[in-house]
Order: C-alpha cells, then structure tokens, then sequence
C-alpha cells in the first residue's frame, strides 16, 4: 500500500490534526468539507421524506448547541421572557414575532435582508458557502426555532410545523407553529 502512494503522501511528518500544518488545515475547510457537505446534503435530499425529515432534525438539534448561546436563551428563562428578548433581537438573529394561542405558538422570523430587499438564508452552512439554499433548510431552521421554545420553557415541545418561508411559499418571514402539547385532531384536505 505505501509504494502506491504519491511520493508526497510518504513524506508526511505528521500523525495528528494538532501536527497538521496550517496550510492543509486551511484546505480542508476550505475545499474538503465544503465539498464533502455538499456531497453529504445532495444524499440526504435523495432519501424517502421520513428520513430525510430525521437528518434535518438532526441537524438543527446539531445547530442549536451554538445557537441557543448566541442568541442568549437562557435555559428555563420562560415564553415571556423569550418573546420579549426575541423581539428585541437585531439582524441577523431576529427580531422574531412570538404569539402565544393556548397550547399553539406561532413564530416569525423576519430574515436580514441583501442589497435587493431579498431574504437571506440564515444556515451556518448557506453563509459559509458549502451549500446553496434549498427549501428543507426551512424545516431544519422550524425545529432549530422549535429547540429554542424549549430552552427557554425547560420543557420538551410536541411539534413543529413550517407554515411559510422565503423558499417555500415566497413570504420574507420564516412562519411557523410550535406546539407544546399534540394536537387532539387533525385533519388532513386534499
């Protein structure tokens, strides 16, 4: 196996990320994962709804550990509490629109705009360039917004659900309802 690699790769002085020189660091981030996220993302919207549905939970669930400190929810601070925060919040965090129906709580995030008046995706990995917008991003950033309903509650919440969103229904908000407890019934119309 070593004699079929490129005289380069033999040279390698190093075993760890830590030893790694900067320079390949540098192209890793640069090129490697952002080629390897597209790669990964491309997969994903290939699957059967359900699981795709999984990965985009599972990846605002990944989303939120840093989020939720950014946006400074604080564990338990209570809905009215996060509802006043939220609407103080400055692009390109908020503001966000809270209202509270009973057991229904029905968000807004009102996106920064670009040069044109156009909503810009707010996905780490939009603004980093690894992937371009697509319209499950919207339902990731419905269970990221979901995750913060629950932070600042203490409490798990029973479902998220995408009303509107720039890439789904063309409105400049993000929309969407979370609900603390399932809905007794629901009924679908076709």
């Amino acid at each position: 196996m070593a004699d079929e690699l490129p005289q380069e790769a033999k040279e390698v002085t190093y075993h760890t990320a830590e030893e790694m020189p900067e320079e390949i660091k540098d192209l890793i981030y640069k090129q490697w994962l952002p080629h390897t996220v597209r790669g990964l993302i491309e997969g994903v919207k290939e699957l059967p709804k359900e699981y795709r549905d999984h990965v985009w939970k599972k990846m605002s669930e990944g989303c939120s550990v840093l989020g939720t400190p950014v946006l400074g929810i604080t564990p338990g601070m209570g809905l009215e509490a996060y509802k006043e925060h939220a609407s103080a919040l400055q692009p390109p965090l908020g503001p966000r629109t809270i209202e509270q129906m009973g057991d229904v709580i029905q968000i807004d995030y009102h996106h920064p705009l670009d040069k044109d008046g156009k909503p810009v995706c707010h996905c780490p990995l939009v603004i980093l360039g690894m992937i371009e917008p697509f319209p499950e991003l919207c339902c990731c950033s419905v269970n990221l917004g979901a995750s913060y309903v629950e932070t600042a509650m203490g409490k798990p919440c029973a479902k998220a659900e995408l009303i509107a969103s720039p890439l789904t229904t063309g409105d400049t908000v993000i929309r969407y309802l979370v609900y603390l407890k399932p809905p007794v019934s629901t009924q679908e119309r076709g």
